[in-house]
């Protein structure tokens, strides 16, 4: 099975190593964009559980692994995934999958929308990255994202919405407020998205 993944994945793996050398959300690493690979209906419970449990592991060819292997199963994984969230230890690389997933990943909504209430600056960040990954449904909360007191959760809130492409017209007055920004970064970004949003 884990032969299986390897070989269709290839080195889409890398993207996950990144991660683990992301120390803090401020960094200028980005996560891949979504997983296009078919996700894996016959991918069992027990399966699941045990890529789960590798996400723990100390040895990190071991966890980009299990990283790998559970984007790949795609939204059978999404319920396992939603419960290991209140993992303090994984939730980080918990939340990195979720968004790596895309729309498969719907039903984890409600549980990312609680991690942007935590006071960590950085897992607000990464919840809402993973958000803006699983489609234009979650836009009103990424819009309320701008307005976050710390300016690297309002980077990837206006960075999720620029991805959403011209899904995301309707957050074009917001976006143009963000222009204002006293955060240089948040300025910039706000400048790309929409170019992205309203492009022809």
């Amino acid at each position: 099975m884990r032969n299986h993944f390897r070989s269709r994945l290839g080195v889409v793996g890398i993207f996950f190593s990144l991660l683990f050398l992301w120390n803090s959300a401020s960094s200028p690493l980005e996560a891949g964009p979504v997983l296009q690979d078919t996700p894996d209906p016959e991918a069992s419970e027990t399966q699941i559980r045990k890529f789960i449990q590798e996400l723990r592991e100390k040895n990190e060819n071991v966890r980009v692994d299990a990283s790998t292997n559970l984007a790949t199963i795609g939204k059978p994984a999404v319920p396992f995934l939603i419960e290991a969230l209140k993992e303090k230890e994984i939730r980080a690389v918990v939340t990195f999958i979720l968004g790596r997933i895309g729309p498969n990943a719907k039903a984890a909504v409600p549980a990312l929308i609680e991690e942007i209430k935590d006071e960590d600056k950085n897992v607000r960040a990464r919840a809402v990255e993973a958000l803006g990954k699983i489609g234009p449904e979650t836009m009103p909360t990424l819009l309320a994202a701008l307005k976050d007191k710390e300016p690297i959760v309002r980077v990837r809130a206006v960075q999720a919405l620029g991805r959403l492409g011209p899904a995301a017209v309707k957050a074009t007055s917001a976006i143009v407020d963000v222009m204002q920004d006293p955060d240089e970064s948040v300025r910039s970004e706000a400048a790309l998205a929409l170019k992205k949003i309203n492009q022809e």
